[in-house]
């Protein structure tokens, strides 16, 4: 919930160019989870959300009339 309520205070503040694109949206997405765990870490709990997208980057392949962002794994070589 905590994650859902840092996507509303986004969008009221930046309002839809949060999600113009694939950057944005995953930077949008790593700041509510980085809001997310902080709050669980501060309440004592374990559990940690969000932490695959440090691995993942936008797809060269977008496809924009869709509104869908795609991701996939960084690949090291």
């Amino acid at each position: 919930l905590i994650h859902e309520m840092v996507h509303v205070l986004q969008y009221k503040h930046l309002g839809a160019d949060i999600y113009k694109d694939c950057e944005n949206t995953v930077l949008t997405e790593r700041a509510a989870y980085r809001v997310q765990n902080s709050y669980l870490i501060r309440n004592g709990l374990f559990d940690r959300f969000g932490d695959s997208l440090a691995y993942m980057t936008c797809s060269p392949n977008q496809d924009v009339k869709s509104g869908h962002v795609k991701i996939e794994p960084v690949l090291v070589k």
